[in-house]
């Protein structure tokens, strides 16, 4: 595999200090947040990032931890997670003084990437709100990233979770998940400026004209979309209506 430049390695900092992470057997837990924890459960542990995650070198979180022969109990200053082996997952809450379970029965699921080649009803995915307010994020299958830079697979089938549990605020769901994989790129200065697209068909010359216009009218234009022409209109509806 070749060397990738410096430039195109993602810059990551995923291994996790010592002092957030509990080893027992085959369970590994790492406290990411006082709301938000790492499980790995398998024959492996990795520190290397994965595609989703890469960030895990947070300040340390005072916790306590106990265990018995099937059960770890996490506890931090806002919450106190129950892993039990064979078991649902559990928050309790200690603000709202509530238990909640880690399911997928409560998920107000996610977004579809697009409706091309889809007819009627869409299944979503899980998305990371839920209305109990506790969710389990499934990395298990997402590739890993070695120190050089390069997508690798991951070695066994280690359940890799992380369960968060921030209740009905929903804003700091999504904050903490950007904490871990990291911040959103914002657009580029130059796509905040005028967008045109047209929906009727129009002619190379008329497209032409209109740029021609907007010089004329000395009005900034930042993107010109060749866009809404290819689409299919006046559809007879037994071929469907997403064109």
């Amino acid at each position: 595999m070749g060397e990738l430049k410096k430039s195109l390695i993602a810059k990551t900092d995923a291994k996790a200090n010592a002092n957030q992470i509990f080893v027992r057997d085959n369970l590994r837990i790492t406290i990411l947040t006082p709301r938000l924890i790492r499980v790995e459960n398998g024959s492996t542990f990795t520190d290397l990032p994965s595609m989703a995650v890469w960030f895990r070198n947070f300040n340390t979180e005072k916790m306590q931890i106990s265990s018995t022969a099937d059960t770890v109990t996490v506890e931090t200053s806002e919450v106190i997670f129950t892993v039990k082996r064979g078991k649902p997952y559990c928050a309790y809450f200690k603000d709202t003084q509530k238990t909640e379970v880690f399911s997928k029965q409560k998920n107000l699921k996610g977004t579809y990437r697009t409706l091309d080649g889809t007819f009627g009803k869409i299944p979503l995915q899980d998305g990371l709100i839920t209305k109990n307010g506790a969710y389990l994020y499934d990395d298990s299958r997402s590739m890993l990233i070695d120190d050089e830079g390069h997508f690798v697979r991951r070695a066994d089938s280690t359940k890799d979770y992380y369960a968060f549990a921030y209740g009905n605020n929903y804003r700091e769901t999504i904050r903490a998940f950007y904490q871990i994989s990291s911040p959103v790129p914002l657009i580029p200065r130059f796509a905040l400026g005028v967008w045109w697209s047209r929906y009727h068909a129009y002619t190379q010359q008329e497209y032409l004209d209109l740029m021609a216009k907007f010089r004329k009218e000395e009005i900034p234009l930042t993107v010109a979309t060749v866009d809404m022409d290819w689409h299919w209109v006046n559809v007879k509806k037994q071929f469907g209506i997403n064109y």
